[in-house]
């Protein structure tokens, strides 16, 4: 890979300013030894590493351009130019998939293709690039890891196999709706779809003592369990001194939502997956979620806890609530390790 590439990919724009400043530097120090190089250079090599260019490199190059010494500054139209082009060639190769499912295209539609065009025609590259509304294309386009860049299909196949149990028509609005409701909808469709593929759900979206309705009933060893998905979303930190315990509480709310008011009053097992999100330290931050919940007397109704990296779960870990009302058996804990890639969840000690 061009050292070109590698400093554009690798940058961190979470990271502390001092080393964005000196990640900046760096690559501008790259630009400044190949003054021969220009947009389209920068172009054909990040294109040549990685197959197209990338939306970081705008903000990136811009930035670098105001610390350059030897060189003019690199043009930046053509780097927008480029990376617009190939996010359309994006929009092609998805709408020719989308084509191909059974659900999805119903939400999915040539109209909502033209608005998501654009939307991309329409980006002002003096921001990053960022969709509030049709969303899923990022989850198509930038987040298809675990899935092999078959994750429409498979999402697809979750709503075909949950439509089986009952209407799935509000949910596939959802998809293709704003973030929030994508994000929530898709993470709730692919917990449930494990389920499902092994013919576990027992009742999908059950009435609940509470009057409202959960997520599904399942079948867990023999032992039956009531199964619950949340996704947590992305947001800023605050600015000032990093303390876990400040997301601690956060995440801790949410997961309160879920067992001590929505499935207040059940009698079965409750296992909540909750998706923590790319913002959430999975060890330390979720650590202090628990030590929460630990201290919660609601919390007996909560039997466990399935953390999840992200909505389209690449880590999973398992955390099983020892003040639990009803405990799940030592063969439902077996059949979660079965269904899941799941490691049991390890406190650090630092909380």
């Amino acid at each position: 890979m061009h050292p070109l590439t590698a400093a554009i990919l690798l940058f961190d724009e979470d990271a502390d300013e001092e080393k964005c400043e000196q990640d900046i530097a760096r690559l501008a120090e790259l630009l400044d030894a190949e003054p021969s190089i220009d947009a389209q250079g920068v172009i054909r090599t990040i294109t040549s590493d990685l197959g197209s260019v990338m939306q970081r490199t705008v903000p990136q190059i811009r930035q670098a351009n105001g610390r350059l010494s030897r060189r003019p500054p690199i043009e930046i139209a053509p780097i927008v130019a480029s990376v617009q082009s190939a996010k359309l060639d994006s929009i092609v190769k998805m709408e020719q998939i989308v084509a191909t499912t059974v659900l999805l295209r119903r939400v999915l539609t040539p109209r909502w293709f033209e608005e998501l065009r654009a939307i991309v025609l329409g980006w002002d590259a003096e921001s990053a690039f960022e969709l509030s509304t049709h969303t899923v294309f990022m989850g198509y386009n930038t987040d298809v890891l675990c899935y092999r860049g078959d994750f429409l299909h498979v999402l697809d196949d979750a709503f075909e196999r949950l439509a089986r149990y009952g209407s799935v028509k509000q949910k596939l609005k959802e998809i293709a709706g704003a973030r929030p409701g994508y994000i929530s909808t898709a993470f709730e469709m692919l917990v449930l779809r494990t389920f499902a593929v092994a013919g576990l759900i027992d009742e999908y979206e059950p009435a609940l003592p509470g009057g409202g309705k959960g997520e599904a009933r399942v079948t867990l060893g023999a032992q039956h369990v009531f199964v619950e998905a949340r996704a947590k979303m992305d947001e800023e930190r605050p600015g000032g001194g990093f303390d876990p315990t400040d997301m601690g509480l956060k995440l801790f709310g949410k997961l309160q939502e879920k067992y001590a008011v929505q499935y207040a009053g059940v009698t079965e097992p409750l296992v909540v997956f909750f998706s923590l999100g790319a913002s959430v330290l999975h060890d330390i931050e979720a650590e202090a979620m628990i030590a929460e919940v630990m201290k919660d007397g609601a919390a007996t109704t909560l039997s466990a806890v399935v953390l999840c990296d992200f909505y389209q779960p690449h880590k999973m870990w398992l955390w099983c609530n020892p003040a639990a009302a009803q405990h799940l058996t030592p063969d439902a804990v077996k059949a979660l390790y079965d269904l899941f890639p799941l490691q049991g969840f390890e406190k650090s000690g630092l909380i």
